[in-house]
């Protein structure tokens, strides 16, 4: 009889548990000091591989499940890609560019930060917004080191 009550606790508590789990996993954590990530379509036929960009000069590129490589560069090659992060038209970018594009197509920027955004486009699109398309241009100026 005592096994039974025990097995019945057991059950409830198990339950309440399984009651204040949260219904959606919580996303994975930015990575420290990233300013920003370009994530290259599957299809990219230039400069694949995702590559994020560090506050305090590193670049790391990655190819599918292959590993990392890194670089680092000294902090005044950062700077124009820092004014763009920190201009202040950047806090509407996504919205000003919904993307419109299929899940899984075209690149995805992630910016990182106060201001975290994600922004989905075609590159090979010729009406990008002008501070998306200076963001990209650092990014792949960056990149292109690699």
């Amino acid at each position: 009889m005592h096994r039974s009550i025990a097995i019945w606790l057991t059950a409830i508590l198990l339950l309440a548990l399984i009651a204040c789990a949260p219904a959606t996993p919580v996303p994975a954590a930015d990575p420290p000091g990233a300013l920003v990530r370009l994530q290259r379509a599957e299809n990219a036929t230039s400069l694949p591989g995702d590559f994020t960009v560090f506050g305090n000069g590193s670049l790391q590129l990655y190819f599918d499940q292959r590993g990392a490589l890194r670089k680092s560069v000294p902090l005044a090659d950062l700077a124009t890609l820092q004014a763009a992060l920190n201009d202040p038209g950047i806090a509407a970018l996504a919205e000003a560019y919904p993307a419109t594009l299929p899940a899984g197509a075209g690149d995805l920027l992630t910016i990182y930060g106060a201001q975290r955004r994600m922004v989905r486009y075609d590159s090979r699109s010729l009406d990008l917004p002008p501070l998306l398309q200076r963001l990209v241009s650092e990014v792949m100026r960056l990149r292109g080191r690699f």
